[in-house]
């Protein structure tokens, strides 16, 4: 069974730098060299910024979360070894019980689970035991005429099955497995999607911040052109006012003219230092570092075109309501009767030479083949928990409904 992780359309081109990085290093350590466009900065933005690196961490992440489900159909080896010696004199001891245990035990299974929801198992075990008795025990059996009526001093045996097992209702074809599986694919889309909307907002964010400088950068430049302006125009002004051409308030007009220019040349000048902030974090560099000239953005001529598909915010709510719907199959598997048919085939062997006269050995085989059925008798708590579950397969669809207006909102406002 293979299930294969969606990737955004969009998301690769989200992330991915459109220039190297040594580029990017270049343009932004010699600024002089040619003036920085949007196009670079955003490389910039894509290979320097945080953000967009734990983006990335992120979506590999989520990708691999995808696949946890998958351990399930797994083989799965378990194994033991325990030694045990133990002293403590068994109740109604009597002078031919044994003083000291010493038992060494193994055990090693192997198993499998299926997409049929068939599971196979392999199990070996076995154990060696040493009885130790007192002196007088052990000088009796020396004599061979008393070795039919002395305990034994040594066991050992071993065992080995295969087992398999079917469920014929409640997991057959892996049903609960398979919604597992649905659920933690649709939540790792959702994450993803939602990754790759943030990402958006970053770069979205960055054209913002180049353009708000570079505006912020053309706005000083001509205020400082009015302030040289207003300024010639008071010098101006004052000497009419010395020849008697031109009054006070000619002069207060202008020097009110130039005080206002100067206002407005601070106000500039604060916000081209918080857009140069945003501008140098985005891309990954301290708030202050230095930034070259910027190329002229071009203007807008016409309406974007609208991609095909939906938005990512609209992608992640439809990814959310599968989520649920496999939530719900998930919880109706879970609560299911189930009948399953179990079968196992194996055999014990015991070492003949250490047993009690009588007790036989050798190999001898067993076989086993039989029905389970097992079944939740809390309707109630059933009931309440796909009430739950159903509730949230109803806000996934109230969801997808509500992005996707707003999506169709943003857009008739964009247009109008």
């Amino acid at each position: 069974m293979a299930y294969a992780v969606v990737l955004p359309s969009s998301f690769k081109a989200i992330l991915n730098p459109k220039i190297s990085f040594p580029l990017a290093a270049l343009l932004a350590l010699a600024p002089g060299l040619r003036a920085l466009d949007l196009d670079a900065y955003l490389g910039q933005v894509r290979s320097g910024s945080p953000a967009l690196a734990g983006a990335r961490a992120e979506d590999a992440a989520l990708a691999l979360s995808a696949k946890r489900p998958l351990t399930a159909f797994s083989p799965t080896l378990n194994g033991q070894v325990s030694y045990d010696d133990n002293q403590e004199l068994p109740l109604g001891d009597t002078q031919l019980s044994p003083v000291d245990t010493q038992q060494l035990s193994w055990d090693a299974s192997l198993s499998q689970f299926f997409s049929t929801g068939t599971k196979v198992g392999l199990d070996y075990s076995g154990d060696k035991a040493n009885l130790i008795f007192p002196g007088v025990v052990s000088q009796f059996a020396s004599n061979p005429a008393f070795a039919g009526f002395l305990p034994y001093f040594f066991t050992y045996g071993q065992q080995w099955d295969v087992s398999v097992s079917q469920s014929l209702w409640r997991d057959l074809g892996a049903a609960q497995e398979s919604a597992s599986l649905d659920k933690a694919q649709a939540d790792a889309d959702a994450g993803r999607a939602a990754n790759a909307y943030r990402a958006q907002a970053v770069l979205l964010e960055a054209r913002q911040a180049y353009i708000g400088l570079a505006t912020d950068r053309r706005v000083e430049a001509r205020l400082r052109d009015a302030m040289a302006r207003a300024s010639a125009v008071l010098a101006w002004t004052k000497g009419k006012q010395a020849d008697n051409l031109a009054d006070r308030a000619d002069v207060l007009e202008s020097q009110a003219a130039l005080v206002g220019d100067r206002l407005e040349l601070r106000r500039s000048l604060e916000d081209e230092a918080s857009a140069l902030a945003d501008f140098n974090v985005l891309r990954g560099s301290p708030p202050q570092a230095p930034v070259g000239d910027l190329a002229p953005f071009p203007v807008p001529t016409k309406l974007p075109v609208a991609r095909p598909g939906a938005r990512l915010d609209v992608v992640h709510a439809e990814a959310a309501l599968r989520s649920a719907r496999a939530e719900v199959r998930s919880v109706r598997r879970s609560f299911t009767p189930d009948v399953s048919l179990f079968a196992e085939v194996g055999g014990a062997e015991q070492n003949p030479q250490y047993l009690e006269p009588g007790l036989g050995g050798g190999f001898r085989p067993q076989t086993m083949v039989g029905l389970k059925f097992s079944a939740d008798l809390d309707y109630l708590l059933y009931r309440q928990i796909v009430a739950g579950a159903r509730k949230a397969e109803g806000y996934g669809r109230s969801a997808i409904r509500d992005r996707t207006l707003a999506a169709q909102r943003d857009w008739a406002a964009l247009e109008s």
